[in-house]
């Protein structure tokens, strides 16, 4: 669908602009930087659960729905893409104007309720809920964070 593709080019065009306005400098976010690989792995990962799901379904490009099995498959990919366009530029800025170390660790918690999303919602729409959680409160202190940074700096 037309959101799905803006979808996708937004968190893709967003990342390419996030990479190339730090390259310059991202020795000095090396936890961020590995948590931003993650995250591009987990959307990857994503994309080829969707594949497998539309074989083993039968669910034939380009309908997105179909089986309910199949389904909860496109709804984490989906749900993913949303998650990272908020998440990705929050985590940068905390790691820009508060620390790198504590928007990796940030990160790592997000990246870990994001799989626990999915392995759950893979399974039973209702067992997404914890996974979603983590992620939720994770995306809250990474914008937390990078509020606080950017409001030190605006004081300055």
């Amino acid at each position: 669908s037309t959101q799905s593709t803006w979808d996708i080019l937004s968190v893709y065009f967003f990342s390419l602009a996030l990479l190339i306005s730090t390259s310059l400098e991202m020795d000095k976010y090396p936890c961020t930087s590995a948590v931003t690989l993650l995250t591009g792995a987990q959307l990857v990962a994503c994309g080829v659960a969707v594949g497998r799901a539309r074989a083993l379904y039968g669910v034939k490009a380009p309908a997105t729905s179909g089986n309910p099995n199949f389904d909860r498959y496109y709804r984490v990919q989906m749900n993913q893409l949303e998650a990272t366009a908020v998440f990705l530029p929050a985590i940068w800025l905390f790691a820009q104007t508060c620390s790198d170390k504590a928007a990796g660790i940030v990160g790592g918690v997000w990246g870990l309720g994001r799989l626990l999303y999915a392995l759950g919602y893979y399974k039973a729409a209702e067992k997404r809920k914890a996974g979603f959680l983590v992620s939720f409160v994770a995306t809250l202190l990474a914008l937390a964070g990078a509020g606080a940074g950017v409001a030190k700096n605006l004081l300055k």
